[in-house]
């Protein structure tokens, strides 16, 4: 095709040259021809975008006749327009051996592209005929090649092994004018680094890429690399064509995921499950070899890793609980978090992500205020058409609120009203009732309270305040007297309760009232009533509400008067009374431990007196003294304080006491509320003689002898000992009258006192052997104690000398004895 349009533009040139030769005047026959002229192209063609030996074309001139040149033109002519484009001319001084052109018209713009020749005309003046010469055809290339390749197989195949298969690329190219003479294939990675480069001359046919770099590595698996394809045609110009190399993946496996169990958690509060799970499911899960989980959160204003969990195949779990801690195992900060799934499964599969959606970490409690409206309550006015209104004004920045509890505080800090809701509830209506059917006191300022629980369990407190307008006070005075110092409901009765007398001002206006038994600062007992019953005095018993007995010690009696909203509530405070409820306790001193008087009152005991009373005076005491048989003996009494009383041994019928016995006594002490203490001391007498006539009796009623026997060891516990330890006392008592004989006379009870017949025979054939046998037992006793036994001398005359009538039950005892009686 090139050939023929050669041949084509040769055939016009010279049929333009025929032609012009055919229209020119013929010079005269005297002027001659020029010698031969020519213009010569460097080259085949220029291309001014080309290569830079190609952006400009040179034309070598010879001038025919050069001494007789009178002037020169010099054009390049597009052969298709048959018009010239660029023209240079010249005189005689200036015959250029060289001439060049860049492609650029006479306006200085890129000429056509096309084939052109470059001719030359000769003006020779009067000398020789106009010479002329042209050069051959040459181009003007302005199209690059319009070049593009395409990989066999579309991308390199995935790798068994590792290493990817040789691919078969195939380039092609649309040339322009020109004849396309090398191409360049540059492939580079992602980040547009060279990583190979292939070239070659035209045609190229198919290249063979082994996915081999220039480095000597592979290129990667599931990667893409851009490539661009350079096709330069002879001139230089050069076409462009961008694409890319692909490598197959590993092949995905089954779907993994990852889901948060709710919506957010708090890590912080006890009320509600404080850990978030997580579930997880792993995709050809048999094929896993490893697998982590991360807890993503804010820090900064970046998404950061806080807490990871991660494992082998082995132990891939279907769940997982967070505690909100971060892996250093502090507390993560409060925001919104996401979990990610990632499973490696080697080779075998491309590794693995999921995302659960987002999920809260909350620490911080929900916040806010309480609006009262109105902030301060008319008493007059309020009620269930007039009521409070409380509005929560609460907020939370990543949990919503579920539920609220608002109580009302008095200004003592009792709590005087109670509600709940759940949100979006968050207005109450109060009518001023508290929780006791009681009304708000006047005047005073109350703490508006409200508890406020996130879904999560986190509780924050909401403040506010509602105040009450004051009401006037009561026109006439309100008192209550305690009319006695104080009382004693434990004691003997006198002062059993404490009588309060009371005024209650403006009665036809009153509400309720209350009487309450304070002991420092708490109410111990409260005694209520309504306006309609009105007391004149009330009565305490000193219990509380649940039978027992207030604490004892200083009390005040307040009444307290509810008029509603007619005036302000009003109080009154007795003056302080006692409650009594511990007796006085006091101690018996005695001057001797071992009593031993004689009768004569020589020989006395000083028995001392001592008492105290925490709350009380005291005010009387008695002193009661009480012989072995546990029968009053003799008594004293008195106003306290008591002088100590000396005591000849006497009883209140004369008796004196008996030896080696035991005597209680008994102290009672009185306060001046009734309460009555008592003390018990035991006097112990010794063995008492006595001067009967010319000799002494020994005054022993104090060895008990079973009854019926003369045993005196088979007795209860306490009179064997008592026995034995009076014989020990006698022996010893003997000891000081060594020159005289001792009579022992034993004496029985007679059973039969109330018949004279049988009493004579119980005497003769019972009781004066019996009493024998008594004298004769504590004969041997004493003899095996020191005393010498020829000293001691025994008889029996049975119930003869009763001490007391036989007839006196309690006390009979004292006649089954022995006496003892010194003789010279």
């Amino acid at each position: 095709m090139r050939s023929l349009r050669v041949s084509l533009f040769f055939s016009l040139i010279a049929l333009l040259i025929v032609a012009g030769c055919a229209t020119k005047p013929k010079a005269p026959p005297s002027v001659p021809d020029p010698e031969s002229s020519s213009v010569q192209a460097g080259s085949a063609g220029l291309a001014p975008a080309g290569d830079a030996q190609y952006q400009s074309i040179d034309f070598a001139i010879l001038f025919g006749s050069r001494d007789a040149v009178a002037s020169w033109s010099f054009s390049i002519v597009d052969q298709t327009k048959k018009n010239a484009v660029k023209t240079v001319k010249g005189d005689a001084t200036s015959l250029p051996d060289k001439l060049s052109w860049d492609g650029k018209t006479d306006a200085g713009a890129i000429a056509a592209e096309g084939t052109y020749v470059a001719a030359l005309s000769i003006d020779y003046g009067a000398k020789f005929n106009p010479g002329s010469a042209s050069s051959k055809p040459f181009i003007l290339d302005i199209t690059a090649p319009s070049p593009s390749f395409t990989p066999n197989p579309a991308q390199f195949a995935y790798p068994s092994g590792g290493v990817v298969a040789p691919i078969s690329v195939t380039l092609a190219a649309k040339p322009g004018l020109a004849k396309i003479a090398s191409w360049g294939l540059d492939v580079s990675d992602s980040t547009g680094n060279p990583i190979k480069s292939l070239k070659g001359t035209w045609p190229a046919g198919d290249v063979a890429w082994d996915g081999k770099t220039d480095s000597g590595g592979y290129v990667e698996m599931g990667k893409s690399y851009p490539a661009a394809l350079a096709v330069a045609d002879e001139f230089g110009n050069k076409g462009t064509f961008k694409g890319s190399f692909t490598v197959a993946d590993i092949p995905g496996a089954q779907s993994s995921s990852i889901s948060a169990q709710g919506q957010g958690f708090s890590p912080t509060t006890t009320i509600l499950k404080n850990t978030l799970d997580l579930a997880i499911a792993v995709g050809s899960k048999s094929n896993a070899q490893a697998w982590r989980v991360e807890i993503q959160g804010p820090e900064n204003g970046m998404v950061k890793t806080v807490r990871t969990f991660s494992g082998t195949a082995s132990d891939i779990p279907d769940s997982l609980s967070w505690d909100g801690k971060d892996d250093s195992g502090n507390l993560a900060a409060e925001g919104s978090y996401f979990a990610t799934l990632s499973v490696d499964y080697g080779k075998t599969f491309k590794a693995s992500t999921a995302k659960s959606g987002n999920f809260s970490l909350v620490t911080t409690p929900p916040s806010g205020t309480i609006a009262v409206d109105p902030p301060t309550a008319n008493l007059s006015t309020l009620g269930a058409k007039n009521p409070v209104n409380f509005t929560i004004e609460a907020k939370s920045a990543f949990a919503q609120i579920a539920s609220w509890v608002l109580a009302v505080y008095d200004p003592s800090k009792v709590s005087v009203a109670v509600f709940n809701g759940n949100w979006p509830n968050d207005k109450m209506a109060w009518d001023g009732k508290t929780v006791e059917g009681g009304s708000l006191i006047p005047g005073s300022q109350y703490s508006v309270v409200a508890k406020v629980q996130d879904e999560y369990g986190n509780v924050g407190n909401l403040e506010g305040v509602l105040s009450t307008a004051g009401l006037n006070a009561a026109n006439e005075a309100t008192s209550i007297q305690a009319r006695s110092a104080g009382f004693a409901p434990t004691g003997d009765g006198t002062a059993a309760t404490m009588e309060f007398g009371i005024s209650i001002g403006d009665a036809g206006s009153v509400k309720s009232w209350k009487v309450d038994m304070i002991k420092d600062n708490i109410v111990q007992k409260s005694i209520t009533g309504t306006g309609d019953q009105l007391p004149s005095s009330v009565s305490w018993d000193g219990k509380v509400d649940n039978g027992g007995y207030a604490p004892e010690g200083s009390y005040e009696a307040m009444l307290s008067v509810d008029y509603g909203q007619a005036y302000a509530p009003v109080s009154a405070q007795s003056k302080p009374f006692v409650l009594d409820l511990t007796a006085p306790t006091g101690a018996i001193a005695l001057s001797t431990d071992l009593f031993a008087p004689d009768g004569s009152g020589n020989d006395i005991e000083t028995i001392t007196m001592s008492g105290s009373s925490s709350l009380a005076r005291i005010t009387s005491w008695s002193l009661g003294v009480n012989d072995p048989g546990d029968n009053p003996f003799v008594s004293w009494k008195g106003a306290w304080p008591a002088a100590a009383i000396a005591w000849d041994g006497k009883g209140s019928n004369g008796d004196l006491v008996e030896s080696a016995s035991d005597y209680e006594l008994t102290l009672q002490l009185r306060d001046e509320f009734g309460n009555v203490g008592t003390v018990k001391k035991t006097l112990s007498t010794d063995i008492l003689v006595l001067k009967v006539g010319d000799g002494y009796q020994i005054r022993v009623s104090s060895i008990v002898f079973k009854p019926y026997t003369a045993d005196y060891k088979d007795v209860p516990a306490d009179r064997a000992a008592r026995n034995l330890n009076t014989l020990d006392l006698l022996a010893k008592k003997l000891s000081k009258f060594p020159d005289y004989k001792i009579r022992l006379e034993g004496h029985a009870v007679m059973i039969n006192w109330d018949n004279k017949a049988k009493g004579a025979i119980e005497q003769r054939e019972i009781l004066i052997p019996l009493s024998k046998e008594r004298a004769e037992a504590i004969k041997a006793a004493l003899a095996d104690r020191g005393v010498t036994a020829d000293r001691l001398v025994t008889d029996g005359v049975g119930a003869k000398d009763p001490i007391v009538p036989d007839s006196n039950l309690a006390n009979r005892w004292k006649n089954r004895r022995v006496e003892f009686y010194i003789l010279k």
